[in-house]
């Protein structure tokens, strides 16, 4: 009777065992099918949200509005410190414009951000560095031409701006009919794609006096030094022959000295200024000096920022260095987009 009891119990664990196999291979099938399905789709699923799978096709991304607002699920929005292949979409569209010199990694960082806010204000947008739907939006839309005019500058190479302007350089020499990788600086070059803006660009040598009034003290703006093509925020604070500036936080001071190769120094560097949606050509030093009124910005002092005709506040008369830096961003004029 033992026995007999043995392999009754042996026989309704078999088939247990056997039940819970065909479950399992259902639950595979089913499984298959839909990664099949998606893969048909060319997208994938993740937490509930759908994205679209990358098209691999071609050897540059460009987005058109349409496909650029179906990077985002759901209304999906990225602001600093979103990591991903989002951002990294986002980061190569404000390269192609012109507003991000940085390193595609799908950070949001602090020089992304900055290239947003540099971007909302000239589009006439809220400035507040997140890259949501309005944004993404005019971002995105396409103007009439697909090639835009590039003036080339000293340390410019072809490697350079296909890097820059995710193109190649068998692509730009095309497009240029060039026979050689050489060029020069002052060279007009047509950079190729479709995603040039369709508002346009233009740095003016605004005039201090009419500067002073649209950048008023405690006021904030954007700095992008033009050869490093560096960001960082400043805050007026105080002046009244030329802006005395100073880095709005730590990590923009880290920003400046980097700029300034390491060591603060007197030199005068070129910069286009952001001011409201104005692009004003500007000339800055980096050396800290006299008050200070940020705390934690890790600034002894500020600098002196110079635009047309402004004068140094010792003696007032203009100083010739910064108004040479301020005429030559005007004659070449590098995001015009």
């Amino acid at each position: 009777m033992l026995i007999e009891k043995k392999n009754e119990e042996s026989k309704e664990n078999n088939i247990l065992i056997n039940i819970f196999k065909f479950k399992q291979f259902k639950f595979g099938i089913l499984i298959l099918l839909l990664l099949l399905f998606l893969g048909s789709q060319n997208t994938m699923v993740f937490n509930n949200q759908v994205f679209a799978q990358p098209d691999n096709t071609g050897s540059r991304e460009s987005f058109s509005s349409s496909q650029a607002e179906s990077i985002f699920s759901s209304n999906q929005i990225l602001r600093e410190n979103d990591r991903g292949e989002n951002v990294k979409k986002a980061q190569k569209i404000l390269r192609q414009k012109g507003f991000y010199q940085g390193e595609i990694d799908g950070h949001y960082g602090h020089q992304t951000r900055l290239a947003v806010i540099k971007f909302q204000k000239i589009a006439g947008l809220q400035a507040d560095g997140v890259l949501g739907p309005k944004t993404l939006s005019k971002l995105t839309a396409e103007g009439e031409n697909d090639v835009a005019e590039y003036t080339v500058q000293s340390g410019d190479s072809l490697w350079v701006l296909a890097r820059r302007f995710d193109s190649s350089i068998n692509e730009l020499k095309a497009i240029n009919n060039l026979n050689s990788d050489s060029i020069r600086a002052g060279d007009k070059l047509k950079i190729p794609g479709d995603n040039h803006s369709s508002f346009s660009v233009n740095i003016v040598d605004m005039e201090w006096s009419k500067v002073d009034s649209i950048f008023p003290r405690e006021s904030k703006a954007i700095i992008t030094d033009v050869e490093t093509g560096l960001s960082l925020e400043v805050k007026r604070l105080y002046g009244t022959n030329h802006a005395d500036v100073e880095p709005l936080t730590a990590q923009d001071t880290r920003i400046l000295r980097s700029i300034y190769g390491g060591s603060w120094s007197w030199e005068r560097r070129s910069v286009i200024v952001y001011v409201d949606n104005h692009l004003i050509a500007g000339s800055i030093n980096g050396k800290p000096h006299g008050g200070a009124a940020i705390e934690n910005n890790n600034f002894p002092g500020h600098i002196c920022l110079h635009f047309k005709n402004s004068r140094l506040h010792n003696n007032g008369t203009k100083d010739p260095e910064h108004q040479n830096m301020i005429e030559s961003v005007v004659e070449n004029d590098i995001y015009d987009l």
